[in-house]
């Protein structure tokens, strides 16, 4: 068996290079595409910082988890169908002078998603009230301290539980009168 030539970036020795070939392997297999990408890097950066593996780790998964973010986001934005690409920077306040752009950025921080206050947008054409919501998700809000864990769920989800046997005959939803057994 003979010992891989250093690049900088492969293991120099053959144990070395067989764990890292695991590795690459559990991370392909992880679908952790970004890190396995980025491992070498990483590990060179790890031994010339002389950082500790916690510290490689957290480095390798924390583009992972940016690049986890960032497909989340595009996958969001493309399901949305939002009519164009905006951003609020874009946003001409000079062609809508009515246009309250002190408000604009306080709806753009997206606080009323943590009070869940409804937001409606009313105008003549023209007025820029698809061009804003088009510009909100470019910058999502980030909660003040992300939870460490989610929340409990609850079984059966309330949408989904059965009807109360108390609450009578259910309606039937091609005949709104009739009711069903």
């Amino acid at each position: 068996m003979s010992t891989p030539t250093s690049t900088g970036t492969e293991p120099h020795t053959p144990v070395q290079a067989s764990l890292y070939q695991q590795l690459r392997g559990h991370l392909a297999a992880l679908k952790l595409h970004t890190a396995a990408e980025h491992l070498p890097a990483v590990l060179d950066r790890a031994a010339t910082e002389k950082l500790s593996l916690t510290a490689a780790l957290e480095r390798l998964l924390a583009l992972e988890v940016e690049a986890t973010e960032a497909r989340r986001l595009a996958g969001r934005l493309r399901f949305a169908s939002l009519p164009t690409p905006a951003t609020l920077e874009e946003f001409d306040y000079d062609a809508q002078p009515a246009a309250d752009r002190a408000l604009i950025q306080e709806l753009a921080s997206c606080r009323y998603l943590e009070s869940a206050t409804n937001v409606l947008l009313i105008g003549p054409p023209g007025t820029g009230k698809t061009h804003w919501p088009s510009g909100w998700p470019a910058r999502p809000p980030r909660p003040a301290t992300a939870p460490t864990s989610p929340p409990p769920r609850t079984w059966p989800p309330a949408a989904t539980a059965p009807p109360s046997k108390d609450a009578g005959p259910t309606p039937c939803a091609s005949s709104p009168g009739r009711r069903c057994s």
